[in-house]
């Protein structure tokens, strides 16, 4: 982007630091990046072979990693980009004519007849750079997850289009069938690229007064306008609105996925040696304290904060003493109206129980009466509130 877009346009441009500069960031690029790109293709390529996956395009059996990945196909597209740039490269092509224009020129007129099509490579080339920069999104899981909503809703604006091109043709012809039309308006040619000019309000001001000219032609244009700005458009957004909220949820999730194969496809490129250091420092194996003198379990990377971040009026970790063999004492909890009512009762059949075993005990006094035989008001039978009281 450097040498293409931005050196040529510095009030320096031309002069013999312009053209080293120029020299140098093209020779990095062709050097390294047009190199590590033929490299990886080549080595897809061979591993298609190796293990036969390819996949028929008309004929043509391509790797099939080239046609499930974008990314591939983008690259793909970048490399053959670079690789015809370089062979017609205007630097090259003045390496030996210099006369009166200093060494690493591109001006020389032998390099007339490839300076046109080198700088629209140059053009495609810079677009897809920045489309495979796109793929960085993913350190970032809310721009992520919206640039795969994009990805999603591309077929509805591509659906928008269609019809506003069938608009376009409709009114184009319509109005080219008549004649005595103005200039602008004359031969379906005209016509066309007229009403897709009005279609994109790129119809120049000046004119609109053609349009006064007939009646017909005002009341087409007119209607055209009401259709593609009114109709198309709001449907447009409405159907972008409706994806957008049913698709948003998901791709959160979806974000953090491609992240996760990103990472994956990272890590296979990633010694075991230098990953093994790796795990090492993360000192998994060591306990982590919750506080100072306050040792917890082991399997955590520690993250200090300040004390007053997040203050807490009850601490949320339980200390009992004791023998660590023993139960946790139960927690206490929020009764309801008939836990408490369920609780009370099984309180009072033991002291039924307790006063009933005292009264068979003692000797001058009559047994006690057993408990009662029919179901209580909590539904328990005799025998169910004895293991109830137990």
């Amino acid at each position: 982007m450097v040498s293409q877009s931005m050196l040529q346009y510095l009030d320096s441009a031309g002069s013999f630091e312009e053209r080293v500069a120029t020299f140098v960031c093209r020779l990095i690029v062709y050097l390294f990046y047009m190199v590590s790109l033929i490299y990886y293709r080549t080595k897809h390529v061979y591993q298609a072979v190796k293990r036969g996956e390819f996949f028929e395009i008309s004929g043509i059996r391509v790797p099939r990693k080239w046609t499930e990945d974008w990314q591939e196909a983008v690259s793909l597209a970048l490399t053959l980009a670079l690789v015809v740039m370089f062979f017609l490269e205007p630097i090259l092509s003045c390496l030996q004519h210099t006369e009166g224009l200093g060494i690493f020129t591109q001006r020389c007129p032998q390099a007339n007849d490839t300076r046109e099509p080198y700088e629209i490579l140059s053009m495609i080339a810079i677009m897809l750079i920045f489309t495979l920069a796109a793929d960085t999104a993913t350190v970032s899981t809310r721009l992520s997850s919206w640039l795969l909503v994009a990805g999603h809703v591309l077929p509805d604006l591509g659906l928008a289009l269609l019809a506003c091109g069938f608009l376009v043709l409709t009114f184009g012809s319509s109005v080219a069938a008549s004649l005595g039309n103005p200039e602008d308006f004359q031969g379906i040619a005209s016509c066309l690229m007229a009403f897709l000019e009005l279609a994109i309000n790129m119809f120049p001001a000046s004119h609109l007064e053609q349009l006064e000219e007939s009646f017909i032609l005002l009341a087409a244009a007119s209607c055209f306008r009401v259709l593609v700005v009114f109709l198309l458009m709001n449907v447009l957004i409405a159907q972008l609105t409706c994806c957008y909220k049913q698709l948003s949820v998901s791709m959160v999730g979806h974000a953090r996925l491609r992240r996760m194969h990103k990472v994956c496809e990272a890590m296979e490129g990633i010694p075991s040696a230098t990953f093994q250091r790796f795990i090492e420092n993360l000192r998994l194996d060591d306990p982590v304290e919750f506080g100072e003198g306050d040792v917890g379990p082991a399997g955590g990377i520690q993250v200090l904060e300040p004390g007053n971040l997040h203050p807490t009026n009850v601490d949320t970790i339980r200390r009992m003493g004791g023998n660590p063999k023993n139960p946790f004492p139960p927690e206490d909890e929020d009764l309801t109206e008939a836990e408490r009512c369920q609780r009370l009762f099984k309180m009072y059949q033991k002291a039924v129980k307790k006063i009933t075993s005292q009264g068979h005990s003692s000797d001058d006094k009559p047994p006690a009466p057993k408990a009662v035989t029919s179901r209580t008001t909590f539904g328990m039978t005799p025998e169910e509130a004895k293991d109830g009281g137990d």
